[in-house]
């Protein structure tokens, strides 16, 4: 049974009450709620410790891993038994990499990591198999993203086209994943390592956590005494911007065009209607370049095909929708 945390969440709660009076228990209790509240707390927080206001005190909490917070405060709480950071499992970075399967269909599948388009202080992982194409009910899925689950090792896919999610489809275990969804079963097995997306800078959770936490006295937050370890591991891009007033588009080019095609592939976000490396490395992967494309541009007919790729016809839509409801 995991450690009574409840010490160190009245230590936690009296920070935030120093700096935001009208923040009651309930309010506070609330944020413990859930997997996806508690996170959404914890990001508030480091947005408030970064603002660096005078007078606040955000800056007693000198950590910033997100694991760090939940051993700290949460690992205790029901929801929280089987998540990574709390039952020691390997760092989710291990599912990264390529995979063959069992299917005669779907042959190969990807795993890679790159920065969440909504947010560039949060890791997103993504499956990507052109061969979901020969499925019509998953050709909305050949590029999706993983969401987690109150299970460390059971994900669901979100479709990156829609707001369509797949409940629950992937089960990973030591040599690779389950893909389960209606009918179809695919076993993956891991092949090799995934190249790094935009990620060159070396991921500081990933390492043993050696941290040591010295409390000086009952009433104070937890004072970690390393290196404080950021959520953003993301190197940015500094590709040189230039304007591009028409088609074809390379690496680099500003366009309101681009911001179209960045808003349609990645939820609403224009990413500043810029071609990046981000959006090169998507396109490429979903097979949008190879051989008839090796300058890896965007060219008007792509263009129209990418912006005008129906997202999901209706019928199936409602089918799939109806299904993921009874589950």
């Amino acid at each position: 049974m995991a450690q009574n945390l409840d010490k160190y969440r009245k230590q936690l709660f009296k920070v935030v009450r120093e700096n935001t009076p009208n923040f009651t228990q309930g309010d506070f209790d609330s944020q413990f709620a859930s997997q996806e509240t508690f996170e959404s707390f914890i990001k508030q927080i480091e947005i408030n410790k970064k603002k660096k206001i005078k007078g606040k005190t955000w800056n007693l909490i000198n950590f910033s891993n997100l694991g760090t917070y939940y051993r700290t405060y949460a690992c205790d709480m029901p929801w929280a038994q089987n998540i990574g950071y709390c039952t020691g499992n390997p760092n989710i970075d291990n599912i990264v990499g390529e995979y063959s399967t069992d299917s005669s269909v779907v042959k190969n599948l990807e795993i890679y990591k790159s920065k969440d388009p909504n947010d560039i202080n949060k890791d997103t992982y993504y499956l990507i198999s052109t061969d979901l194409l020969k499925i019509p009910m998953l050709g909305e899925y050949t590029t999706s993203k993983l969401i987690p689950t109150n299970n460390s090792s059971v994900y669901s896919l979100s479709s990156t086209k829609s707001d369509e999610e797949l409940k629950n489809v992937i089960t990973f275990d030591n040599t690779g994943f389950t893909f389960q969804f209606l009918t179809f079963t695919i076993k993956a097995t891991k092949t090799t390592q995934s190249k790094p997306v935009d990620t060159t800078k070396k991921d500081d959770t990933t390492k043993k956590d050696d941290t040591v936490v010295k409390k000086d006295k009952d009433d104070e937050i937890p004072v970690v005494r390393t290196k404080p370890l950021y959520f953003d591991t993301d190197k940015k891009d500094d590709t040189p911007t230039k304007d591009c007033s028409d088609f074809p588009f390379t690496l680099g080019c500003v366009n309101s065009k681009i911001g179209d095609l960045n808003a349609k592939l990645f939820m609403g976000d224009r990413d500043k209607d810029m071609y990046t490396k981000s959006l090169q490395k998507f396109l490429d992967n979903t097979g949008n370049f190879g051989g008839r494309n090796p300058n890896m541009e965007i060219t008007k007919d792509l263009w129209n095909e990418l912006m005008n790729k129906q997202i999901i016809k209706e019928s199936v839509k409602k089918v799939l929708k109806e299904y993921i409801n009874k589950k």
